[in-house]
């Protein structure tokens, strides 16, 4: 957990990088995972048009942020071109759950998507109350014990096809249903990602896969600027 320095640092990166998005190549590049400015925004996602000290090598890039009720606790970064890794981590950052504060929602159900951006979709643009994961790797035992309060969690994973005999997403959906044993895995059409759905089929198509009203999106963040 980083200390309160870092935090306030991290929180302030994530508010200027938030302003730069609109108009830029990660507004952009979101519009086309059916994220919308609004949507993106309410996320407090951003583009990384000047970067903060220490994050150079990120410029260009999209920013999101890892909100916990004290603040940003960690950024990672998208790549917007082909290259590769996708997503880089600042160096002494460690995974954990993104959109952490949906587990405060006082909603009986939550979700669980695999990747920030879908968790974004599903949350911000569907009105689906949900979390994310990293990846396969990136579960652990112990994010159970968060989840123990919901009547009802869904794991929203990605039903890709086999490669070299693995589909990852529905490894990760395996792990988190051996340490939540109500969870209920709900597949995705096979080569399907939430944003793919929702391009396809609309907002409404996730909270219907998932037998769940449709509400209506928050329209901004809380007076705090941190995402609702």
């Amino acid at each position: 957990m980083p200390n309160a320095s870092l935090k306030k640092f991290l929180t302030s990166a994530t508010n200027q990088y938030a302003k730069d998005l609109a108009g830029s190549p990660g507004e952009e590049y979101l519009a086309g995972r059916n994220v919308n400015l609004e949507a993106a925004h309410t996320a407090r996602l951003g583009y990384v048009k000047t970067p903060e000290p220490g994050h150079d090598m990120y410029a260009g890039m999209l920013s999101i942020p890892y909100w916990t009720k004290t603040g940003v606790v960690a950024v990672k970064f998208r790549r917007l071109d082909d290259g590769h890794p996708k997503y880089l981590w600042p160096n002494g950052q460690e995974s954990s759950l993104f959109n952490v504060r949906s587990v405060l929602s006082g909603e009986p159900y939550i979700a669980i998507c695999e990747g920030e951006l879908d968790t974004v979709t599903a949350h911000f643009v569907c009105g689906v109350n949900a979390i994310g994961v990293s990846g396969a790797n990136h579960w652990r035992k112990h994010y159970a014990r968060v989840l123990k309060g919901f009547q009802d969690v869904f794991v929203v994973t990605d039903n890709d096809p086999e490669k070299e005999g693995r589909n990852a997403g529905q490894e990760l959906a395996n792990r988190i249903v051996r340490d939540i044993p109500w969870a209920r895995n709900v597949l995705l059409p096979v080569g399907v990602d939430v944003s793919d759905l929702v391009r396809e089929r609309g907002r409404d198509a996730l909270p219907e896969l998932l037998g769940l009203d449709a509400k209506p999106v928050a329209e901004s963040g809380s007076e705090d600027g941190q995402p609702v």
